[in-house]
């Protein structure tokens, strides 16, 4: 990862604020998400606890499962999903992939065009669903996702990426760019 200040030397600018964020309606899709993984896991703990705990601990376990439930509907639902969804952000410039995300451990992921070996969208059946996809960054030697980000506008910066390597030094499969020697 490549700090912001790193990056702020080559702009010689002061860190600031990213131009684009993620969609409002990526806030119903964590919520959605979340729920979803709250009963699956629920479900799991349920079925481990009627087939191996003792009858006189179920009470106590179903308990401790009841007060995380309340703890996931109260504080990670409305709250943690909709501080995620809105502490992320991205620009993309003719030489960068820049990703901010985080509340308590802020991450900033810059990402030089010339580096990108594939851009993706993917869409699974819950993104569908709420008309929304992510967008996979595939370096060279990782990959960064984005999203969920309406599937128009993953298409678009899909495009805007690939203009901007269009544009830059071509790299070869062993990560050089091609008019390197050696």
């Amino acid at each position: 990862m490549i700090e912001w200040w790193v990056m702020s030397a080559h702009n010689e600018q002061a860190p600031t604020t990213l131009q684009r964020g993620l969609p409002a309606r990526s806030i119903a899709y964590a919520r959605t998400r979340t729920c979803i993984d709250v009963g699956v896991a629920v479900a799991i703990f349920v079925a481990i606890v009627f087939t191996i705990a003792p009858d006189m601990w179920r009470p106590v376990l179903f308990t401790v499962a009841g007060v995380l439930v309340l703890v996931a509907l109260t504080i990670e639902i409305p709250f943690i999903d909709r501080m995620r969804i809105s502490n992320t952000s991205y620009d993309i410039d003719e030489g960068f992939v820049q990703i901010r995300r985080g509340i308590l451990f802020a991450e900033d992921i810059i990402v030089p065009t010339d580096r990108i070996l594939n851009v993706a969208i993917v869409q699974g059946p819950i993104l569908r669903l709420f008309g929304l996809a992510r967008i996979r960054f595939v370096a060279i030697s990782h990959f960064e996702a984005l999203g969920p980000l309406f599937l128009d506008d993953a298409i678009r910066l899909r495009a805007e990426v690939q203009g901007h390597q269009d544009s830059g030094t071509e790299i070869m499969p062993n990560g050089r760019p091609a008019n390197a020697e050696g």
